[in-house]
């Protein structure tokens, strides 16, 4: 098993560096500019997100070693602790994907659990699973007092507090379906991501767009979102669009980062589902 945690923090770490590759994007962080930050840019992720590799692998190992969900959630909210720090200190103090560090370890653990089971792998077995997992992890956090809940709650109205006790079901919903069809209609790997994220967009309540811009950039992110997808454009064509809503947001400080983080795991799942091959 020991390899196989360090094929699944690869697969997560490529999954967040996918994520701020794919271009463009409304508002955040991607290879064109550095959307409504001034305080980021691409090299700044790429450093973060491989800041975390080992964290990852640790989640992996925890989540195969057979423990009670209590015990799994108090391990996991310690390991995250520790690499929210290593983030922040790779990073010089800028939140880079501070949303991300419990929600992947999270995915990390809950895949890496079914393969030690020998458990069918599939969207339904992986939701329930992530569930499981955060439903005991967050069972104790009743206030935002601490670093993991702080983490846990950093995305949309209802938070990744909400998205991690449904299983991430946006993800699997908007995220992993659209990506799908994306791909069946020919799109490259870009493209598709692309998509993805904007039908997350048109999804999630961000609490990132509302604290730049209240409830009225949330409506206008969502509604814009949509009306791109509605056209359902060739993909030259849905690249030019979102550069369009990428420079509209940028205009208005709005950065969906929520819906940014619900990409790299709606990343992470779908290779978990192409790929699980690699460890059965």
């Amino acid at each position: 098993m020991h390899n196989s945690y360090n094929i699944i923090a690869d697969m997560a770490v490529s999954s967040l560096l996918e994520e701020v590759e794919t271009t463009p994007k409304p508002g955040l962080v991607d290879i064109r500019n550095s959307g409504a930050h001034s305080d980021m840019d691409y090299p700044l992720f790429v450093q973060s997100s491989n800041s975390l590799r080992a964290y990852f692998a640790e989640c992996a190992k925890l989540g195969s070693m057979g423990l009670s969900m209590k015990e799994l959630a108090q391990n996991l909210r310690k390991a995250g602790i520790a690499a929210e720090k290593k983030m922040f200190e790779t990073t010089r103090g800028v939140n880079t994907q501070k949303g991300l560090v419990f929600s992947m370890g999270i995915v990390c653990a809950g895949f890496s659990s079914l393969v030690a089971e020998k458990s069918q792998i599939d969207d339904s077995s992986l939701k329930e699973r992530f569930a499981q997992i955060s439903s005991s992890l967050l069972e104790n956090e009743k206030t935002a007092d601490s670093n993991g809940l702080r983490a846990l709650t950093a995305t949309g109205i209802g938070g990744i507090r909400k998205e991690a006790l449904s299983g991430f079901e946006t993800c699997f919903e908007q995220g992993i379906g659209t990506l799908r069809k994306s791909f069946e209609k020919g799109r490259t790997s870009n493209g598709a991501a692309v998509e993805a994220l904007l039908a997350l967009i048109s999804f999630c309540e961000d609490s990132n767009v509302v604290h730049r811009g209240g409830t009225a950039a949330l409506h206008f992110v969502r509604e814009r979102a949509k009306e791109i997808l509605s056209r359902d454009y060739e993909e030259e064509t849905l690249l030019k669009k979102t550069s369009q809503f990428d420079d509209e947001c940028i205009e208005r400080n709005i950065s969906p980062g929520g819906a940014a983080d619900l990409l790299a795991l709606t990343l992470m799942i779908h290779k978990i589902t192409t790929q699980k091959e690699r460890l059965l």
